[in-house]
């Protein structure tokens, strides 16, 4: 389900990191490689695909056209550097992947965008 042109932040370097931080309004966080980042999005389309089919299922009038899904993994996925406090984080292990409904995929929805996610 990942495309060839599909933006991912993998292997920033830190200095890129605070880069992106200076002009960002939320924490910046990136996986540790395109393998890693695919892995976590499957782990999160099979955690979550009972409700996926329901949300799919639903009536567009009466569901959201996005959904939000978060996910705990069992080992670190990427690393980032949180918007307050500069903290760097090194072995994120929760992600969040957003999905948008789409009449044109097989599976009924796209992937909007994924990340790690720094927990407070």
């Amino acid at each position: 389900m990942i495309s060839n042109n599909e933006v991912m932040f993998c292997k920033l370097t830190d200095e890129e990191i605070e880069r992106k931080l200076r002009f960002s309004f939320t924490d910046i966080t990136c996986f540790y490689n395109r393998d890693t980042a695919i892995n976590a999005i499957n782990e999160t389309l099979m955690m979550h695909s009972e409700e996926i089919a329901e949300w799919i299922w639903q009536d567009s009038s009466e569901s959201h056209r996005r959904m939000r899904l978060e996910t705990t993994h069992l080992s670190p996925i990427g690393y980032g550097i949180s918007k307050k406090g500069k903290q760097k984080y090194t072995d994120l292990t929760k992600s969040y992947l957003i999905l948008e409904k789409s009449g044109l995929q097989d599976e009924g929805f796209h992937i909007i965008f994924t990340a790690p996610l720094i927990e407070y």
